[in-house]
């Protein structure tokens, strides 16, 4: 069985890093693994991607316009088809922001020459592979035109929090895309429960085909997160600095903490870090009892030695939206309990046993409240909730029993056929 797998950043960028985990798994049961990536630059902070020895990787976009590709996909903008779909985004989707619809209509068609191609050129032994887009937004559409012209071929997608929710905004072709494709593979329920009541009854399309296949984290060790070795409560949390994440949330919750020393730990970097640093030191230099530190994007390794070695309190997760977040899996691995909103699919993995499950729309005084309530426990309470988060991880979220699930039941469905 030959695996392709499109995704958007894998392996030249960071973004996408729990394909590590999948890949080590993935190269047990696929004789040969072809990565096709949309991204179109490489990463320039010495990011070390893991690639199996089976694997090949195609990198068809090397600068952000080529021709080659822009000048069909422009071609493309004037076709009924693009017509078709801005009606289809105006009065059934709702989406008012027409020149935002024209822009990712384009963006899908200029992705869609750029991986085509590349398909085409790995078409050898198509009749043996899997295409698999590790998003359900443009990363798959190729997978609609090609399943036009290879209609045996079996085309998959994982669906994890804004390719789902489609109250997170307009993605385009997403009615073709869900039509066409044999299979998508939600990371929650939730995504799953959104796109079967949501999407699929404004695109006709049956939703027999979404199946619940949750991501996960390796552990290779049966190391917990160290107990404290001062009475400084340290709360941690793991995002791309972007609006969604609203570490903002989190600042302002922090300055509400009074009677007790805390420290905060960021990892993640994004495209408010600026105004984000500049937020922490307005709100929070000026106070005696709060320190933070941002420590930029890290590698998962480093990230993970961080939690085997220096003490944690609490993982903090303020989106306002989500999937399932790996970031939560990674900490309760090492038993660190959690405070995260009820959004997308957090409630699928933390709830008042392994840390504290806030409304949707919690403030700043109840994220605040949280951090407080969880310091007042008692010793042997916080244990129960550091032995729950583990216990999450081991049931749910463990890499070996989840992708093994997940390659086993693929092969079943290529042989299948």
């Amino acid at each position: 069985m030959k695996l392709i797998i499109i995704t958007a950043h894998y392996p030249f960028e960071r973004g996408e890093e729990w394909l590590h985990d999948e890949l080590r798994i993935a190269k047990e049961y696929v004789s040969d693994i072809v990565i096709i990536t949309t991204t179109k630059g490489r990463d320039n902070n010495g990011y070390i991607p893991y690639i199996p020895e089976n694997c090949s990787v195609i990198h068809p976009r090397r600068s952000r316009i080529e021709m080659k590709y822009f000048i069909p996909a422009l071609l493309n903008l004037i076709s009924k088809r693009t017509f078709k779909e801005i009606f289809f985004a105006r009065y059934q989707m709702g989406e008012k922001n027409i020149i935002e619809c024209i822009r990712q209509i384009f963006t899908c068609y200029y992705i869609n020459n750029a991986i085509f191609s590349a398909l085409e050129k790995s078409s050898s032994n198509i009749d043996k592979a899997i295409l698999y887009s590790y998003w359900l937004f443009s990363s798959a559409f190729p997978l609609v035109e090609f399943k036009k012209r290879h209609p045996n071929v079996l085309c998959i997608s994982r669906a994890h929090g804004g390719d789902c929710f489609i109250e997170r905004g307009y993605q385009a072709f997403r009615r073709e895309i869900v039509a066409s494709i044999d299979e998508i593979f939600s990371i929650s329920q939730a995504g799953k429960h959104n796109l079967e009541t949501r999407l699929f009854p404004l695109v006709h399309s049956h939703a027999s085909h979404v199946t619940v296949s949750r991501l996960g984290v390796t552990k290779s060790d049966t190391i917990f997160n160290p107990p404290s070795a001062d009475t400084v409560f340290h709360v941690v949390s793991c995002s791309a600095v972007i609006p969604l994440k609203r570490l903002d949330l989190l600042i302002d919750a922090l300055t509400k903490i009074e009677g007790m020393q805390i420290k905060w730990t960021h990892f993640g970097d994004g495209a408010i870090i600026g105004p984000i640093r500049k937020l922490a030191h307005v709100k929070l230099d000026r106070l005696n009892n709060v320190s933070y530190q941002f420590m930029g994007n890290q590698p998962k390794e480093r990230i993970l030695n961080f939690y085997r070695t220096e003490h944690i309190d609490l993982f903090i997760n303020c989106s306002d939206s989500e999937g399932i977040p790996v970031s939560i899996m990674e900490a309760f691995s090492y038993g660190i309990p959690a405070v995260a909103r009820d959004v997308g699919g957090n409630s699928e993995i933390v709830n008042d046993v392994n840390g504290y499950l806030l409304s949707a729309h919690s403030s700043a005084d109840e994220i605040a409240a949280s951090i407080q309530c969880f310091a007042r426990l008692s010793q042997e309470d916080k244990s129960k909730k550091s032995a729950a988060a583990y216990q999450t991880y081991y049931e749910l979220y463990d890499a070996e029993r989840n992708y093994r699930s997940f390659y086993s039941y693929l092969l079943d469905r290529f042989r299948e056929r």
